[in-house]
């Protein structure tokens, strides 16, 4: 009777033990891949950020120019007292 139970146990207890291990599977994949996609989310950021600085400085570049160019030209309209 006893070796029935274990036996039974042993069936029961099987089907159980695949879903622990098909959930731990699933698990470990969804944090791979959450992982993963938090990296190429910070790259992708880090990337933006860089793009941002280069255009800021481009305006930069862009307004000493425009403004070195207006008071140039403020300074030949003034007439010579």
């Amino acid at each position: 009777m006893l070796k029935i139970k274990m036996a039974v146990h042993t069936v029961t207890t099987g089907p159980q033990r695949v879903k622990s291990v098909t959930k731990t599977s699933q698990l470990m994949l969804y944090s791979e891949i959450t992982a993963v996609c938090s990296e190429i989310r910070t790259e992708h950021i880090n990337a933006l950020c860089g793009l941002n600085e280069e255009l800021l400085k481009f305006k930069m570049a862009v307004h000493s120019v425009t403004t070195g160019l207006q008071r140039v030209k403020s300074l030949l309209q003034k007439p010579v007292s």
